[in-house]
């Protein structure tokens, strides 16, 4: 940038929803027009030979985090692919208002070499950088969202505890009365489910059953029901395949104190800073009695809490034996196998379905397996694995007595484990773009992200073992894999735990074909 070098530069423009909706005029230079216009006016005057390389923009969203915000997502990858010299911004808290973003951001540019010019602010990195000024810039900007918000949720609790619904969707059952959308008025056709739910577990039916009727009549869950009535609802907890009642829904409903007439609120809280959803204490729940018509009376309501909770009782109990397969088997469908215990005459008997089969999504069969065959199968699996690893060790002995590992084979190998850590690194890169432009959800993003960095963790481990192989003969090498000389210690598997299936188990998945016969492919966690 010396000389009459054109300066590549970029503009970043931010529209918060609070500046959307500020009717001073006095306010209008935050549009982003303005924001444009000043920008490029700077530019104009400027002796300096900026050339726009490109401008960034974030419409109507807020600075509290980076997550979200495409223009400024789009402008560090191009700061980071050495496209950009120079950044320009009409103040700083355009740029971000959190402490921790801000510091990411001047470091992320400090490093790229590239320059900061927040006109508004008086602030250029080229003259001085002054961070002291710029941390204490950023807190204030934080602390001035924090206030802002803390003034919304005041109001907010207001109209709570007036008894005024004040969420974006009334519950499943009402809508939003016309003349005041704070009321809420009973939606009949979603009211007689509602009913016909409350109904059917009173008469004894389970909740798992519910569901699979309300399915098998083809009537839509709520999300899928709200969507059909025009309304733009995105369930963020549901999963996009499961467009059908469960068995959480059910039991959601039947929970769902709004039914009696009473306004049940401040259920949770979604922080803005760190964006994690905490439930709320149940005596800091707001709940004003009788505000709208009731859909089911308040004696039926509380006979339904008195059976869940002793459902909830017996079942307590079975959480304790923790399986010796959780986390490891699968349905052939993708969902997680589900334990379920029976008793008869004192004897417990398990078994594994389907989750998506059990939850009532009719999407799969059960998948049913016995976990005393399940345990038969995983020991002839691991008693034929241990006597394949003792063989390979025989005949490593026997043809590489003296055999050692090369310098070049390592490097090649290690090499090519290098690559391999780029490659899963710069996947999780792209995930975190993926779930910071809503691309996936926030479930598939952690999913994704821990496989990366498992597969990470492997490579480097090996790595580490290749540089002490130097020298070794080739049984040294094989018997250094700690998985290997722990099956080797073993000698024979007599009984299935959780320590054993964690160590040597990597996925079980469950296969059912057209005569309903299962099957069980088990993969281990290395490869002979």
């Amino acid at each position: 940038m010396e000389g009459n070098k054109a300066i590549r530069t970029a503009i970043y423009i931010r529209l918060s929803k609070e500046d959307e909706n500020k009717k001073n005029k006095s306010d209008l230079s935050e549009s982003v027009k303005n924001q444009q216009l000043l920008c490029r006016e700077y530019i104009k005057n400027s002796k300096e030979n900026f050339k726009v390389y490109k401008e960034y923009i974030d419409d109507g969203v807020s600075g509290t985090s980076i997550l979200g915000r495409k223009g400024i997502l789009d402008l560090i990858d191009d700061v980071e692919n050495g496209k950009i010299d120079c950044v320009i911004i009409k103040k700083l808290d355009r740029l971000a208002r959190s402490e921790a973003d801000s510091i990411y951001l001047f470091n992320l540019f400090e490093k790229n070499d590239v320059r900061l010019i927040s006109f508004g602010d008086g602030h250029d990195t080229n003259v001085s950088r002054h961070d002291i000024i710029v941390y204490f810039q950023s807190f204030m900007n934080a602390d001035y969202s924090r206030k802002l918000s803390e003034n919304v949720i005041r109001t907010f609790d207001i109209k709570r505890n007036n008894g005024e619904f004040i969420g974006a969707f009334a519950c499943y059952g009402y809508k939003k009365d016309e003349k005041d959308k704070n009321h809420l008025v009973i939606d009949e056709p979603a009211a007689k489910v509602v009913k016909q739910i409350f109904d059917d577990f009173l008469h004894g039916k389970g909740q798992l059953s519910i569901a699979q009727d309300l399915n098998l009549h083809s009537i839509p869950c709520p999300s899928e029901y709200k969507k059909s009535q025009g309304l733009n609802y995105t369930n963020c907890n549901k999963k996009e395949s499961t467009n059908f009642w469960t068995y959480s829904t059910v039991h959601n409903v039947l929970k769902n104190k709004m039914y009696v007439g009473d306004m049940w609120q401040k259920r949770n809280n979604r922080s803005k800073f760190s964006h994690k959803k905490k439930l709320v204490a149940e005596e800091k729940q707001i709940i004003v009695k009788d505000t709208h018509e009731a859909i089911i009376s308040r004696d039926d309501f509380d006979r339904v809490q008195n059976k869940l909770k002793n459902n909830r009782d017996i079942s307590s109990s079975l959480k304790q034996n923790v399986s010796a397969y959780a986390g490891h088997i699968y349905c052939e469908c993708g969902q997680v196998m589900s334990k379920i215990t029976n008793k008869y005459k004192g004897v417990s008997n398990n078994r594994y379905v389907c989750r998506s089969y059990k939850m009532g999504m009719n999407t799969c069969s059960s998948h049913s397996v016995h976990e005393k065959d399940l345990d038969e199968a995983v020991l002839n699996f691991l008693n034929g694995m241990l006597k394949t690893v003792n063989n390979m060790k025989d005949a490593i002995k026997k043809a590489a007595k003296d055999k050692s590992k090369t310098q070049k084979d390592i490097e090649e190998k290690t090499k090519l484990l290098n690559a391999e850590i780029a490659k899963q690194t710069k996947r999780i890169s792209r995930y975190q773009d993926l779930f910071a432009d809503e691309g996936m959800t926030k479930e598939e993003y952690f999913n994704k992200k821990k496989a990366c960095e498992k597969i990470i963790e492997n490579s480097k481990n090996e790595i580490s073992n290749l540089s002490k192989s130097i020298g070794k003969t080739e049984e040294e090498i094989f018997l250094a894999n700690p998985i290997i000389s722990t099956l080797l210690s073993v000698g024979k598997f007599e009984q299935v735990t959780k320590n054993t299936v964690d160590t040597f188990i990597n996925k079980i998945v469950v296969h059912e074909d057209e005569k309903g016969e299962i099957s069980l492919e088990i993969i281990p966690t290395f490869k002979i």
